[in-house]
């Protein structure tokens, strides 16, 4: 029997990929910006902004490999192994 790719789970995984790239650069960027300007009134906020926006990127992509993952290979079995 041979499987095939899911072109749903392949075209939602590929997406999150492509939307992550935009926080991967920008979420560095604020944070240096933050750190070179550490006396000014808004570093906690761009600091803040720098971790979220990174944060955002590694989830993002986590789902986006997760999702890769199912369309070529398949959804995991949900039965337990006990």
């Amino acid at each position: 029997m041979e499987k095939k790719t899911n072109n749903i789970f392949l075209k939602k995984g590929l997406s999150k990929l492509l939307w992550s790239i935009p926080f991967f650069f920008s979420g560095p960027i604020f944070l240096f910006q933050s750190f070179k300007n550490i006396d000014h009134d808004f570093f906690i906020y761009v600091f803040i902004l720098g971790v979220i926006l990174m944060l955002i990127a590694i989830i993002n992509c986590f789902f986006g490999i997760k999702f890769l993952l199912n369309g070529f290979l398949g959804e995991k079995n949900k039965k337990s192994l006990y």
